[in-house]
């Protein structure tokens, strides 16, 4: 269901002066700064003038604020135009997310978003009416003090889901109200100073339901007596060794919906075994890091649940506090994938679309069933992600390098393989990094975006619902 907030007068006199200071400082790079700040009413702004001037990712980013609701009013008509305008000028993300967006949508609302999209016209970051009525920005009320017997159990509680309220000293100070008001942001509720009543309730309960799902999880993986597979503390990934060997990187132009961003194929040589995650890094293996302060972000979960689901809304430079609190906690030297490394795994020895064969349906992974591959037949879309290690494992033994959530892996954003390592290291370096690869499909992707060769140009500072990642250990020879 789409949320509904009233916007009253004050809080559109806000919005008017929000777009008039920000379109003579907008700026996509702006936006992204501020998105990342939790300043989400000026994220949209600047998205809002830089659109105005032609910026298609800053259309992008406008469609994910409009369809989650954060910054605007959650409007899918509204999302469905940006992407729409962004596909317009050859944006292949645009184009995913606007078809993923469609599924949800009926006639009447598609009809309507072609229509604000063929009348739209950039206006140099002029505001309209229309950009005025759907962005809502939350008022902050007056703190109130209240008991200190209150503001101990909400900052006990606020520190055991990863937030930092400061001491429980019974005082609501500035450390306490942003803990609380991020709370709030990630549970999907109006920011606010005010200790509510109803909101303590809601951080008990969440606590009480992680304290369940830990001591559930608590127990480590026995160890495989072949040696094959390994966790090196109770709460790290459970990781598989991988042989050394060659493989020819990329697709042949044969293939199906291949692109010419999946070639020249050319043979790849992984000289040293190494070792890597079984399952895609979960909620459970995520928190633990946040609880030990190795992770500042707790990303949300889109109420889709924790524990044992794929990790999601975290960025590549959350993952990369991930791996090195990895590394620091067993001393040993964990990371991201390089791209080579995660096809070589993926493919796990197949030269097909896919390492099941020549097509996928959604009983071997999660992705949108109303498409079909090479043959295949539909399937189920659950428009969610599922819980890791749900579908058959790949012949190394990994599960759902096809689908689930994409995953972000260590190499900047290059359009083809010409000039790409052949040893299996990443491509890191350019002026472009903060483009980072991410691959495998996700659980609203089509079936020909799950294929082993294919590559997705993703924003790595961005935190989105259907990214994650898997890691990967180097082994002592």
């Amino acid at each position: 269901m789409l949320k509904k907030i009233a916007v009253n007068a004050a809080v559109s006199s806000m919005v008017v002066w929000l777009f008039a200071w920000s379109s003579a400082f907008a700026d996509y790079e702006a936006g992204v700064q501020a998105w990342e700040s939790g300043k989400y009413p000026e994220a949209v702004a600047e998205w809002m003038a830089a659109s105005n001037a032609g910026d298609s990712q800053a259309m992008i980013e406008l469609g994910r604020a409009y369809y989650r609701g954060l910054g605007v009013l959650q409007d899918i008509v509204e999302a469905h135009k940006w992407f729409n305008l962004a596909a317009s000028k050859g944006e292949i993300e645009a184009l995913e997310e606007r078809d993923a967006v469609t599924a949800e949508m009926t006639e009447a609302q598609l009809e309507e978003a072609r229509a604000r999209a063929r009348q739209w016209k950039p206006s140099s970051g002029a505001v309209t009416q229309t950009d005025v009525h759907t962005v809502a920005s939350l008022a902050v009320t007056e703190n109130p003090k209240p008991p200190a017997e209150a503001v101990q159990i909400a900052q006990s509680l606020l520190k055991s889901l990863g937030y930092r309220p400061g001491p429980a000293d019974g005082v609501w100070g500035r450390n306490s109200v942003a803990a609380y008001r991020s709370f709030l942001r990630d549970a999907g509720l109006p920011a606010s100073d005010t200790l509510n009543r109803s909101v303590v309730v809601l951080m008990r309960k969440i606590n009480a339901e992680l304290e369940k799902e830990g001591k559930e999880r608590a127990k480590p993986m026995p160890r495989d007596p072949t040696g094959k597979e390994f966790q090196d503390c109770d709460t790290c990934p459970r990781m598989v060794k991988v042989p050394p060997g060659t493989f020819l990187m990329g697709s042949p132009p044969s293939e199906e919906d291949r692109s010419d961003r999946e070639g020249p194929q050319h043979q790849v040589m992984i000289s040293n075994p190494f070792a890597v995650g079984k399952f895609e890094v979960t909620f459970h293996e995520w928190d633990a890091c946040v609880s030990e302060g190795g992770c500042s972000h707790r990303p949300d979960d889109e109420g889709w649940g924790r524990g044992n689901r794929p990790v999601i809304n975290v960025s590549a430079k959350d993952a990369q506090q991930y791996v090195s609190w990895l590394s620091r906690k067993t001393g040993e030297q964990y990371r991201l994938l390089s791209e080579s490394e995660w096809e070589y795994v993926a493919r796990a020895g197949t030269t097909g679309p896919f390492h099941f064969g020549s097509t996928i349906s959604t009983k071997q992974a999660n992705f949108n069933g109303n498409y079909t591959y090479g043959g295949g037949s539909k399937g189920i879309f659950r428009e969610k992600t599922v819980s890791v290690g749900s579908f058959p494992a790949n012949s190394f033994g990994l599960h759902d390098v096809h689908g689930n959530v994409w995953e972000l892996v260590e190499d900047c954003w290059r359009e083809n393989h010409q000039g790409a390592p052949s040893d299996g290291s990443a491509w890191e370096k350019g002026f472009f990094c903060w483009r980072r690869v991410l691959r495998g499909g996700s659980w609203y992707s089509q079936p020909w975006v799950l294929r082993s060769a294919n590559r997705y140009r993703g924003d790595g500072r961005g935190r989105y619902d259907f990214v994650g990642f898997r890691v990967a250990r180097t082994l002592t020879l």
